[in-house]
């Protein structure tokens, strides 16, 4: 739909515009006469070019369509842009992606939070959602070590499935080590995707959030640990937080439609409220 209303913008401004501006020049540029020549180097010759006085029929086009033709223009700056504004997140079912991750295991981890958008720009490079990640109660694995192959997801984007681009824990109040002690007792963790693609280029982060059991369960998700997982690190992460001198503000808004309700094609068979949470991060 925004495509088509785009093209068809686009085709009445440069109607405005030829009307306005190209048209009216057609018999002035008729007008150039060629009476010589400039020798160039290597022997070409350049036309030399004379403008004779236009007649009233030649004139350039009045004021008023001048700004007509004005105003057409920056309406086609305008149409061609719509496309490019930031929004929050594209919805990847309709690029042909899912809410759900692929876990390896036949089915898939939703993808119950998003990092809008529309946060500030640093939120949302690898530096800067880890750097968030730690003011609102996670961190980087315990010494670095991870157990277990990556997950991927398809956000729709043009890029297919891509693998998580870091997988993040709770770390207890020590960002350092704390996620060591995830690791022997469980606790809440989450996978990062970026949506980049050519297709939806939207730069939101999605976000895979459960609650999973200590190392002795092998760490498999807790009864309802996906909603749980959700609902604590939207808890951590609404208000005003601070790591390393880097202030955040955070607002959320909980989104039906994107995820179904219930347990098909769910990682565990565990059932979920079929509720995504979109974060706006701002840096204050």
């Amino acid at each position: 739909m925004l495509s088509v209303q785009r093209d068809a913008v686009r085709a009445h401004v440069w109607l405005y515009f030829w009307s306005a501006w190209v048209q009216p020049l057609v018999p002035f540029m008729a007008d150039l006469k060629v009476h010589g020549h400039k020798r160039m180097a290597g022997n070409h010759f350049m036309p030399k070019l004379s403008v004779c006085k236009p007649s009233r029929t030649t004139m350039l086009p009045p004021v008023k369509r001048s700004v007509l033709g004005l105003v057409a223009y920056c309406l086609l700056v305008a149409a061609d842009s719509l496309q490019k504004r930031a929004v929050a997140f594209y919805d990847p079912n309709v690029g042909g992606g899912s809410m759900l991750n692929n876990a390896g295991s036949g089915g898939g981890e939703p993808l119950n939070v998003i990092v809008s958008g529309l946060s500030s720009s640093a939120v949302l490079t690898d530096a800067g959602i880890l750097n968030y990640a730690r003011a609102i109660g996670f961190s980087t694995e315990c010494l670095g070590i991870h157990l277990g192959d990556p997950q991927s997801a398809n956000l729709g984007d043009g890029h297919g499935f891509v693998n998580q681009t870091m997988e993040l824990r709770q770390d207890y109040g020590n960002a350092e080590l704390g996620t060591c002690l995830e690791s022997l007792i469980g606790g809440n963790h989450f996978r990062v995707y970026r949506q980049n693609g050519p297709m939806a280029n939207s730069k939101a982060l999605f976000l895979a959030v459960s609650k999973e059991e200590d190392v002795n369960k092998h760490h498999t998700i807790v009864p309802d640990g996906y909603n749980i997982g959700r609902d604590q690190l939207v808890t951590n992460a609404l208000g005003k937080k601070t790591f390393k001198g880097v202030h955040y503000s955070t607002v959320g808004q909980n989104v039906t439609g994107l995820l179904p309700a219930g347990n098909a094609g769910v990682n565990h068979g565990i059932a979920t409220d079929g509720i995504t949470t979109l974060l706006t991060v701002t840096i204050i």
